[in-house]
């Protein structure tokens, strides 16, 4: 059998943070032993993309004043 992924799913309007993530997921690894993968989605048509993978972990940069995905 093999080893669980859990699935993270990040909502966050600035993609530059993409590279934080890599180094998360080895200090879970290494901390925990749990096997994850972040997705990182910045605006609803990412956000299509993933709708067939069930997540178990939902992270969201969210400003109350500007809603979920700013647009210009």
């Amino acid at each position: 059998m093999s080893e669980y992924i859990y699935n993270i799913l990040v909502l966050d309007d600035m993609v530059d943070i993409k590279e934080v993530f890599e180094i998360y997921k080895d200090h879970i690894r290494e901390k925990s032993g749990y096997k994850v993968e972040f997705h990182l989605v910045s605006n609803e048509d990412e956000l299509k993309k993933f709708e067939s993978i069930k997540f178990d972990i939902v992270m969201i940069d969210y400003d109350l004043s500007q809603g979920l995905f700013k647009t210009t």
